[in-house]
């Protein structure tokens, strides 16, 4: 809405100045000179040129006109598989219940408005001794208010839930970078890497990723998405819910000395 309203205003006041400038060309020679004052004084008693007219009542409905050709378009796709930038999930076994036979316990980001919603949940080789991994993925089609991907009412967590939040990386040679935050669970801390997916671009920027949001509105060539990442936190750290994530994602164990802020610490 901010961009056409600026390109519409930026094309009005373009418009003015020739206004202007085409009043000035058809004054008669003969025409007395008049003060700035004046001309201001009796501007509304000049009559506007038929084309004038026609030219400023196209440029008011170019952005209405665009923006519903543009919305009654389909998209192409709808949300990929396998997860995108999620790499190595292949040695990872997808779980449908607890430990206990019970069904999971899904954490969830505090996001509304989506057209479409995917979780997974996976559990770590059998060489290692990670925690299970969630995954969920929320798609939006639109960028009506209230239905858009990044939105006031969207957040990784509220705010009373949110211990720490940063961006981490760059993960692997793609030079990607997410965004790290260790949320409240209902139960525990947990360890969450989460990113964008808009226009066929990944980004951890939430103002880039605003951005792109026109261009997958003109382009309609797959859904907006949220793609978050989590895992349980110990009792005393966060480090093998960080080494679980960044092998899935990247498909290697984080180095050693990576380190993550204790649970309680929040810094």
């Amino acid at each position: 809405g901010w961009v056409i309203f600026a390109v519409v205003i930026s094309l009005f006041f373009l418009m003015s100045s020739r206004f202007e400038a085409w009043d000035r060309t058809a004054e008669p020679e003969s025409h007395p000179r008049i003060t700035r004052n004046d001309e201001i004084a009796t501007a509304v008693a000049v009559p506007l040129l038929p084309r004038h007219l026609a030219i400023a009542t196209v440029v008011a409905i170019m952005g209405p006109v665009g923006y519903f050709v543009l919305n009654a378009r389909s998209f192409a796709a709808t949300m990929p598989e396998p997860i995108p930038g999620v790499l190595g999930q292949s040695r990872w076994t997808e779980q449908t219940t607890d430990a206990n036979g019970s069904p999971i316990l899904w954490w969830t980001p505090q996001m509304r408005g989506e057209e479409e919603q995917r979780r997974y949940a996976f559990i770590a080789p059998a060489d290692t001794t990670l925690p299970p991994v969630q995954v969920i993925r929320y798609g939006y089609l639109g960028t009506s208010h209230g239905e858009e991907l990044v939105g006031s009412g969207n957040s990784i967590a509220p705010a009373k839930g949110l211990i720490s939040e940063r961006t981490v990386g760059p993960l692997d040679e793609r030079l990607r970078t997410v965004r790290q935050a260790v949320v409240r669970d209902s139960t525990r801390a947990r360890l969450v890497w989460y990113w964008y997916r808009v226009a066929e671009v990944e980004t951890s920027s939430t103002t880039r990723a605003k951005l792109l949001e026109l261009a997958s509105f003109i382009k309609r060539s797959s859904p907006s998405e949220l793609i978050a990442v989590s895992a349980p936190c110990g009792n005393a750290d966060c480090q093998s819910a960080l080494r679980a994530l960044h092998l899935i994602v990247t498909g290697r164990l984080a180095p050693d000395e990576v380190g993550q802020p204790t649970p309680a610490s929040g810094t």
